[in-house]
């Protein structure tokens, strides 16, 4: 998360009620208050002006796992990638930034906020090729 969006995570924490604010569960960081919400069911917190438009001007802070997987198929088409771990297929993964230097056999680093039930990750994002580590 950039500073500037925890700069604005931060404005918006000190405007909050002080009852929400000193409440014992949520903490003093931004990292609890997530962790909150997260604990009730919750998948995500959305910061916004209230007079803002629809999905003008807002940002979200979502838990994400970090998984290092294998590409096991390109799809120039559709400028995504297909990612495998330990021999299972886990779904396909955008990535139109590096997509014509990513090949088949690759390692890279995956961020996701889970797996679903049938083992697929949810809103994957690669987030960098992996040439520190081999398969």
């Amino acid at each position: 998360m950039s500073s500037q969006t925890w700069h604005y995570l931060l404005h918006f924490l000190v405007r909050l009620p002080p009852i929400s604010k000193s409440h014992p569960s949520f903490g003093s960081t931004v990292g609890s208050l997530l962790s909150h919400v997260l604990a009730r069911g919750g998948e995500v917190i959305v910061c916004k002006a209230l007079n803002a438009p629809v999905g003008v001007g807002q940002w979200k802070a979502k838990r994400c796992m970090d998984l290092d997987m294998t590409i096991t198929a390109t799809h120039y088409g559709r400028g995504s990638i297909r990612l495998g771990l330990d021999g299972e297929d886990h779904g396909w993964c955008p990535a139109t930034k590096a997509m014509f230097t990513l090949s088949a056999g690759m390692l890279v680093e995956v961020q996701a906020i889970c797996l679903t039930s049938s083992e697929m990750l949810r809103q994957p994002r690669c987030s960098r090729i992996r040439t520190d580590e081999t398969l």
